[in-house]
């Protein structure tokens, strides 16, 4: 044995309670101080993009749908003519083909602080990127406004061949190019939206991120080829040693490829010394010895479940049930699945904390993709290892890629049209994380099958619990209205009565994570929300209805009501018709009382000989809330509001208005706003938006009419509660108001 251990044997805690204080103790002396930056200063005291003339040079890049994405750290920025020494990292967006790494530049970028968390249950994508060293966000406009000064040589040689693997793919994998990039190279840029969603819904977007799975497969790859050719044990070890630090020079240097490499290099080296029980001990070393570099990525979901889950597998491995005879296809069969069951299990409370959800049968998917992903690593390896410079074999690689990249997606396209591929979950009291880890380290240490088998029902009973009770010591007793920082688009949710309405669900990514899966839903969860009384739609743009079908996916809802003009689209109604949703289409003067709310439809008047655009047949209506009422407006402009209020429609004065159109100078009908005359405006904008909502000349208007405003791009979530007869406001970029409205 290469090392004694100063433990007694069997004394698994103590083991990890030693190398997870050792990994924290030592990566606390090596943590950098946030950087004393001149240029971090200067973009803080600005509330828009600045252009700033940089030089830096590039640690990372990837492919992306519209050119590139870096990770730059600067080395001098120019303030006029004047240049300034600085060192600090940014996340660049580029039009260009990803730059070398260590490379270095001179280009002029739009710069800005990363966005923070403006909603609550939302990511902190600053946050995030801070712990990673990451402080500033630039953007590129133009190609011409880049110039590369320096290029490093091995650099140089690895980004071109790894171009050169690129536009193999991208040439001859047809619409296959994303999933085979994203599985091969680990660049996820131009993965097809549709596969995407697929691989969210049926819990197996974790098999595109390069990570244990594909570094384990590869690993048996390789030693089957070696011990094929009856290779000395000890040189094929070897062998395997050498090929991973060339393979991640290759492929992309994400966190979860490099956290895998130095489990398997660990565990290889542990094989090599002939250490016994090496599994544990070689998981805890991986672990501290990360945990020396940053142990800030503790806190990393990521980090979280590559541990957990390979802990689930070393620990209930040997737990299985014998259910076929040994060595059997059946047995082999099975033993993948208790392979992926068993990384579920482990994996449980960070998939609920951190996104909200869970894959009830991904531990069944997994293994069913894996049959093609075995074949699909083996010939991908054989193309990036020089099979790629070979002419018609790497056609002939590249086919075979090809058709098990379509055999892979076949099995995320079946398992996300399930009812139960995907599980929304409310966030559940942090007692209920606790309990389950409590009984998953029992049926750990414990040896007797019947306290194993206790240990897991109290496990999955309060499993379920957290799912139908998942705070049963606080409560929500206020009624409320929140409108959420959605970007350039509007969703807002009433509370009321213990029943939940939203207001629009917009959808405002772009090739990114979907609104309702980064903002609405995490926020809903937050609130320990599971199901929707009803949604109201005020038109069919994406940035106000843009996540519906999401929404009603994973959350169970009432009706979904919109206006009777214009139609809805078709696949809407066959959407809500399959999922046994009610639909309501709605016109001037209809009357809803729903849980104790009066709803009244003021707009549109729907005839034969209505001109109006999309826009301004907006669903308007007014929520009577005991005595407080609430006007909703959608994107409705002057033409609509001009028409309501020529229609002699009942109008009265509002405590809250939803401003027409974010904001926009066309929707401005002083009559219109005169009669609403509303004691709040709330605006919902994006940040720095390209159409500059809301209008100066519309906010000024406003306040000449004493209205107090609150806008989502600089106010973030907006709280308003309706306390007695008074109205409490509270914005989210004051402080996090997230506890407040919980007994």
């Amino acid at each position: 044995a290469f090392w004694k251990s100063p433990f007694p044997k069997n004394v698994l805690l103590l083991k990890i309670l030693f190398f997870f204080q050792c990994g924290l103790l030592l990566g606390s002396i090596a943590l950098p101080k946030p950087p004393q930056s001149p240029l971090l200063e200067k973009v803080k005291k600005e509330e828009k993009k600045i252009p700033v003339w940089i030089e830096g040079r590039i640690i990372s890049s990837e492919i992306t749908v519209d050119g590139s994405k870096a990770v730059a750290e600067t080395l001098a920025y120019y303030d006029s003519e004047k240049k300034i020494f600085d060192n600090i990292r940014i996340i660049a967006y580029l039009p260009i083909e990803p730059p070398e790494p260590l490379s270095t530049f001179k280009g002029c970028f739009f710069l800005s602080l990363p966005k923070t968390k403006t909603n609550p249950g939302q990511f902190d994508y600053r946050k995030s990127l801070t712990q990673k060293g990451i402080y500033l966000s630039g953007e590129l406009k133009d190609k011409a406004l880049y110039t590369t000064l320096n290029e490093n040589l091995l650099s140089k040689f690895l980004n071109k061949y790894r171009n050169y693997l690129r536009s193999q793919i991208i040439e001859k994998c047809g619409r296959e190019r994303g999933i085979v990039l994203a599985l091969l190279l680990g660049e996820r840029g131009i993965l097809d939206e549709a596969d995407e969603f697929s691989l969210i819904r049926s819990g197996l977007f974790h098999l595109i991120a390069l990570s244990g799975l594909h570094i384990g497969i590869i690993i048996l790859i390789l030693y089957f080829v070696l011990n094929s050719f009856k290779i000395n044990p000890f040189l094929t070890d070897g062998i395997v040693l050498a090929f991973l630090p060339i393979y991640m020079l290759i492929v992309k240097d994400q966190p979860s490829i490099i956290r895998a490499a130095v489990m398997a290099l660990v565990f290889i080296t542990a094989r090599i010394a002939a250490r016994q029980s090496g599994s544990f001990i070689s998981l805890i070393i991986s672990f501290a010895f990360l945990l020396c570099f940053n142990p800030l990525q503790i806190y990393d979901a990521g980090f979280q479940l590559t541990f957990l889950a390979t802990l689930g597998i070393i620990s209930l491995y040997n737990s299985r049930l014998s259910i076929f005879k040994e060595s059997t296809l059946g047995d082999y069969i099975f033993k993948l699945f208790w392979i992926g069951l068993s990384a579920q299990i482990f994996t449980f409370p960070v998939l609920i904390y951190s996104f909200q959800r869970v894959s009830p049968l991904s531990f069944f998917a997994t293994p069913l993709a894996s049959l093609f992903l075995f074949p699909l690593l083996a010939f991908g390896v054989i193309f990036i290892l020089g099979g790629s410079l070979i002419p018609f074999f790497n056609s002939f690689l590249l086919v075979v890629v090809k058709y098990m990249a379509k055999c892979f997606l076949l099995v995320p396209l079946y398992f996300s049209k399930l009812s139960f591929s995907s599980l929304f979950f409310p966030k559940p009291h942090y007692l209920y994380a606790i309990i389950f880890s409590l009984c998953l380290i029992l049926i750990v240490f414990f040896k007797d099958k019947k306290k194993q088998y206790l240990s897991a029902s109290i496990l999955i009973i309060f499993a379920f619990s957290s799912y139908f009770f998942p705070d049963p010591f606080n409560r929500i007793n206020k009624d409320f209205l929140i409108t959420l920082d959605v970007g350039q688009g509007n969703s807002a949710l009433l509370h009321s009565r213990g029943r939940n309405y939203l207001i629009d669900c917009a959808d405002t990514s772009y090739h990114s994570v979907p609104t309702s899966r980064s903002i609405i839903e995490p926020f809903l969860s937050s609130l320990k929300i599971k199901k929707l009384d009803g949604i109201f739609i005020s038109h069919w743009d994406k940035d106000h209805c843009g996540s519906l079908k999401e929404i009603v996916r994973d959350i169970k809802t009432d009706f979904v009501a919109f206006a009777k003009c214009p139609s809805p689209p078709s696949d809407i109604i066959d959407f809500l018709s399959k999922r046994n949703v009610r639909f309501m289409s709605l016109n001037r003067g209809d009357n809803l009382d729903i849980g104790g709310v009066h709803i009244s439809i003021i707009h549109p008047e729907c005839n034969f000989d209505n001109s109006l655009s999309e826009n301004d047949l907006s669903l308007v209506f007014s929520i009577a809330l005991d005595k407080k009422t609430i006007i909703a407006t959608g994107d409705i402009e002057k033409l609509g509001e001009k028409e309501i209020v020529e229609s002699e429609t009942l109008l009265n004065s509002a405590d809250i208005l939803l401003v027409p159109h974010h904001g926009a100078k066309n929707s401005l009908y002083a009559p219109f706003i005169q009669k609403v005359s509303p004691k709040i405006a709330l605006f919902s904008a994006g940040r720095n938006n390209r159409f500059n909502h809301p209008n100066p000349a519309v906010l000024d208007y406003y306040k000449s009419i004493n209205s107090k405003i609150f806008r989502t791009d600089k106010d973030g979530a907006v709280l308003i509660v309706f306390d007695k007869d008074a109205i409490k406001t509270f914005k989210y970029s004051d402080f996090p108001w997230d506890d407040l409205l919980f007994e």
